[in-house]
């Protein structure tokens, strides 16, 4: 199944059906109308853009579809939401005779993956252990609530407001500053799923570590956190301000790959994603999770599992990803650029792009 780009575990006991209440062969490859549906014990029954699916198994009474020309884009409501390929290009080419959105409640769905790495629940949470007939509502919960672990380095706006979005979505956050100890009304004022420490410590705790320092702090932390970072994905919110960073700005302005290539190369060992760098801080707090197009959050990087990743995150705070390309595409999002500072909806920000590209 190495060809399936996304696969959906269903979560309870069901059976794939056709229309007329034919059940459908194991394996069905390209298949068009009549309709195939999953249908749960219930009664329950939940459509499929039949010309998508690749793949579909029962086995075990569970069921698991691939698909092929789908996005996973995140989850809203309690509903997991994927849209047709084709829902990424401009609005006047699709189609309005034909949904190109499927959306599925999530309480009936275990895990979904992308080329084999889960995405959902939480971005990188997973279900500990599969599912089975005999497993209640709790325990069915209970699988998929491991949550990822984010360092923040960095306890500013930008810092704090991400920290409670991705609290509010169940991760947990250590804070890190110089001085921990007056971070302790923030980490109350978060909750239970809310650390502080030391830089070194969020290093060492993060699945995922944040890096939103101002650029000029980076060749200190690089000297005392390169090695904590090794093999970890790294977001890295900073900017080029030269009258803050003074010659380091024009160094890393003036790097091949820009300031995040700049930053990364000190960090040899890292998974390196340029991130939330383009958007104000209150747009962020104001704007997560709003209803529509939701505010576009460009990424940039060159490990691609990293970047699914950081893209999982993005949409568990609210917003919505748009993977630009390898690292030094950061160069098309950072100040002075068209999309920077605009809180640009995540397909204005595609649109963009796609004409810089």
């Amino acid at each position: 199944m190495d060809d399936i780009p996304l696969l959906i575990d269903f979560a309870t006991p069901s059976s794939i059906f056709r229309e007329h209440n034919r059940v459908s062969p194991l394996r069905i490859i390209g298949n068009g109308p009549p309709g195939t549906f999953v249908r749960f014990p219930n009664g329950l029954s939940v459509s499929l853009p039949t010309d998508q699916i690749v793949f579909a198994d029962d086995e075990g009474g569970h069921a698991r579809v691939g698909f092929g020309g789908m996005q996973f884009i995140g989850s809203e409501e309690g509903q997991l939401v994927f849209v047709r390929v084709r829902e990424l290009v401009p609005e006047d080419q699709l189609s309005p005779a034909r949904s190109h959105t499927m959306r599925l409640d999530s309480q009936w769905v275990a895990t979904v993956s992308v080329d084999g790495r889960p995405v959902w629940p939480g971005g990188s949470r997973h279900s500990s252990s599969p599912c089975t007939s005999a497993d209640t509502w709790e325990d069915i919960s209970s699988k998929q609530e491991v949550a990822m672990r984010i360092g923040i380095i960095g306890a500013g706006m930008i810092g704090a407001t991400l920290a409670k979005l991705w609290v509010d979505a169940g991760h947990e956050v250590r804070l890190a500053s110089r001085h921990p100890e007056n971070l302790k009304e923030l980490v109350e004022r978060l909750g239970a799923r809310a650390s502080a420490g030391t830089p070194t410590d969020a290093a060492t705790f993060g699945d995922v570590v944040m890096l939103t320092v101002p650029l000029k702090a980076l060749p200190d932390l690089a000297r005392d956190l390169a090695p904590a970072l090794d093999g970890k994905i790294v977001l890295d919110t900073s900017n080029a301000y030269e009258r803050r960073d003074g010659d380091l700005a024009t160094q890393a302005s003036g790097h091949a790959r820009g300031s995040a290539g700049w930053a990364a190369a000190m960090f040899r060992g890292s998974r390196w994603v340029k991130a939330f760098n383009t958007v104000y801080f209150k747009t962020l707090e104001t704007e997560a999770h709003r209803k529509g197009d939701r505010v576009g959050i460009p990424l940039a990087g060159d490990d691609p599992a990293a970047l699914e990743t950081a893209a999982a995150l993005t949409r568990d705070a609210g917003f919505d990803p748009v993977v630009v390309g390898p690292l030094e595409r950061g160069t098309e999002f950072e100040p002075d650029t068209p999309p920077y500072n605009t809180g640009k909806s995540g397909r204005e920000l595609r649109t963009l792009f796609a004409a810089a590209g």
